[in-house]
């Protein structure tokens, strides 16, 4: 029992941090002098059981109360009670004060804690929000970078629109020039047709009429051309407006272009498998125009051939005529009635034949026109089908994405919408913004620009919680050393009031022996309900101090999460902007290549017919300038053989000239025939015909 009442009454004294009170300071020095002055008296009248409860108490004693000095009478000892009570009553007290003021001290402790916390989080919710004003700064900027983006493709588009006024004044030009040389053309025929004299008109009309038929189908053509390069002209432009439809279609579709990357990757391969069926087909056409050259040159070849052996059957048979017109001359003036009489029934033979040959060649080129007519009616309403078939499948396909987008769409906000709510609608409406306005933007700049600022920004604040906690972790130690050396003072002031308190019992041992066991009892019970007392409030702090930690536990969770989803978002964000924009570029650099391609092939194909026109036209014009030279010389040697009297090989070497230029006729309706095929070939190919690009 005394060790237990020694050891409550030093907890009792570590609690309050105090000396005894004034009052027993006061009883000790009077108990001091009564043992002075009355040492003879106490030892002779105070009995053998009294000192033994005195020894008993001073043993086992070592409250703050001292034992008042038991006098005789009984006022003396009701006095000590009245004492005792009194400061048992402020001992309590002040029990409740130290409890209250320590309560106090740990519930602001913990106040300023949550105050702290709460203003880390406020900060954080500063720095969040300059974050997204920083981000709404720049989505203006990307705005204003998007509206020159939009007056730049408004400067193409009219730069565009002055380029097709261009090839218009270009196509009038080529139409004059086309008219100019057919009127220079036609006076040069008249001019022709004037010099030859009465025996050579019918050939020299027949001849003007094949112009004619030549420079009509020339004229045909150029018309087919402006025709096709007309249709072409409104098939680039509804081309035009399918892209820019469709480019407002995958704007509206952006955000769902993954899902519909896989259909576009089959889309792809089917266009480079189109591709490489157009460059065979290119091949093959190459090939056959080769194919063709080259018979061209094997005909002209023979043709210069002809013309080299029908020179020399002229030459011999005129250096015959030459021998025997020696001969001749004597039987000139009988046989000059005979031969005029033969030439009016040959002349009029040779109108007849080329009276029906004229008719065959006009009713041939009537069949002809209408298979062409019958032809392009045919072609006209196969592209109008196909046309119509593949408008129904891009509409048709249209649809089904729409409608697969919306399903998708609907399904993938349910989701969201049943995780969070209000973060989703604002991260949607900032990637539907963000996204388009950086399809307007130079995106290699802006994203090295993002991306720097992104780590500046998580370089900051990696640098900030970090600060924050080594700021933690230094005002823990600092807690922790504080409490440590709180600690220390309290032992070493533990260990001062012990030394205190055993001085002031050893003083006060030889005086407490009279304390009764009542003031053992109630010392005992108020020793007990003061333990209880600790003990509660001890578990009361334990419990506050573990709810608080487990409320900061879970504010700094909260603010993990937080911090965990932005950067997730930040990640997505980044992923999804990546992706678009590879994916933008991609389509657009594919775009550009294929556009340019087609564009370099027409030009070479186009360029490449025109060259061969060329050719043609002047392989016509070399041919009649031969044809011309060859009927003057014919037309001369005509002569000189009428005035050397003309014998029968020499008709027949005008038959055989004449046979000649109609088979050089029918030659060149053939390979007018080729040329046509050729041109309908290549419109089955490629769509349309030739355009002339300036």
């Amino acid at each position: 029992m005394t060790s237990l009442l020694v050891g409550d009454q030093e907890e009792s004294l570590f609690l309050l941090h105090e000396q005894p009170p004034a009052i027993l300071q006061q009883s000790e020095i009077f108990i001091q002098h009564l043992l002075s002055a009355s040492s003879s008296l106490t030892s002779t009248t105070l009995p053998n059981q009294q000192q033994q409860q005195l020894h008993r108490f001073a043993t086992s004693s070592h409250d703050i109360i001292p034992p008042p000095v038991r006098f005789s009478t009984n006022q003396k000892r009701h006095s000590t009670t009245n004492e005792i009570d009194s400061f048992v009553r402020q001992f309590e007290r002040r029990l409740d004060e130290h409890r209250l003021h320590s309560q106090k001290e740990y519930d602001r402790k913990i106040q300023q804690m949550i105050d702290t916390k709460n203003n880390e989080v406020d900060t954080l919710k500063h720095r969040y929000e300059s974050k997204l004003r920083e981000l709404e700064e720049t989505n203006r900027q990307l705005e204003i970078q998007s509206g020159q983006i939009q007056e730049e493709n408004k400067r193409l588009k009219i730069e565009i629109e002055h380029g097709k006024q261009q090839n218009r004044l270009d196509q009038k030009s080529t139409q004059q020039h086309l008219k100019e040389s057919e009127n220079d053309a036609e006076r040069k025929i008249h001019e022709l047709k004037t010099l030859h004299e009465n025996e050579k008109q019918e050939m020299k009309r027949s001849h003007s009429r094949i112009y004619q038929d030549l420079l009509d189908e020339t004229n045909q053509r150029l018309k087919k051309m402006e025709n096709e390069y007309k249709f072409q002209q409104t098939t680039n432009q509804s081309t035009i407006e399918e892209m820019e439809k469709r480019l407002v279609d995958l704007r509206s579709n952006i955000e769902h272009l993954q899902q519909v990357k896989q259909k576009l990757d089959e889309d792809k391969i089917q266009l480079i498998k189109n591709n490489e069926k157009l460059q065979l087909q290119v091949q093959d056409l190459i090939n056959k125009q080769r194919h063709i050259d080259r018979d061209h040159v094997d005909k002209n070849q023979r043709y210069e051939n002809e013309l080299k052996s029908v020179r020399v059957r002229c030459e011999s048979s005129i250096d015959l005529l030459k021998k025997e017109n020696d001969i001749i001359k004597t039987k000139s003036t009988k046989t000059i009635d005979d031969l005029e009489r033969k030439l009016l029934t040959i002349t009029e033979q040779f109108h007849t034949i080329e009276k029906l040959y004229e008719k065959k060649f006009r009713e041939q080129q009537e069949i002809y026109q209408r298979n062409l007519k019958q032809c392009e009616n045919e072609y006209e309403n196969k592209i109008q089908l196909l046309k119509e078939e593949n408008h129904e499948q891009l509409e048709n396909e249209l649809k089904r994405q729409k409608d697969q987008i919306q399903i998708n769409l609907e399904n993938h906000i349910q989701e969201i919408h049943d995780k969070s709510q209000e973060n989703e609608q604002h991260l949607i409406k900032k990637f539907k913004i963000e996204y388009e306005q950086l399809l307007k933007q130079n995106e290699e700049l802006l994203r090295e620009n993002f991306n720097k600022e992104i780590d500046e920004i998580k370089r900051k604040y990696e640098h900030n919680l970090e600060r924050k906690d080594e700021k933690m972790k230094n005002e823990l130690q600092d807690i922790n050393k504080l409490s440590v050396e709180i600690k220390l003072k309290h032992e070493n002031e533990k260990q001062q009031l012990i030394n205190e308190y055993d001085e002031f019992t050893r003083k006060l041992e030889k005086q407490n022996a009279q304390k009764t066991d009542e003031n053992e009892k109630r010392i005992e019970i108020i020793i007990s309900k003061t333990q209880e007392q600790l003990r509660t409030i001890e578990n009361e702090f334990e419990i506050r101090h573990q709810k608080q930690q487990s409320i900061i536990n879970d504010q700094q969770k909260i603010i993990e999460k937080i911090e965990g989803e932005k950067n997730h978002a930040k990640i997505l964000y980044d992923k999804q902007n990546r992706i678009l924009n590879e994916q933008y570029s991609y389509e657009k650099n594919d775009m550009k290549s294929q556009f340019d391609f087609y564009i370099k092939k027409f030009d070479k194909d186009f360029n490449a017919l025109k060259s061969k026109n060329d050719q043609l036209e002047r392989k016509i014009v070399s041919l009649t300038e031969q044809h011309k030279r060859e009927m003057m010389e014919c037309r001369l040697t005509h002569e000189k053989n009428i005035k050397d009297l003309v014998s029968n090989d020499v008709k027949l070497d005008l038959e055989n000239t004449i046979y000649s230029l109609k088979q050089q006729v029918v030659y060149l309706q053939q390979r007018i025939a080729l040329l046509q095929k050729e041109l309908e070939q290549y419109i089955q190919v490629y769509g349309h015909g030739p355009t002339s690009h300036s």
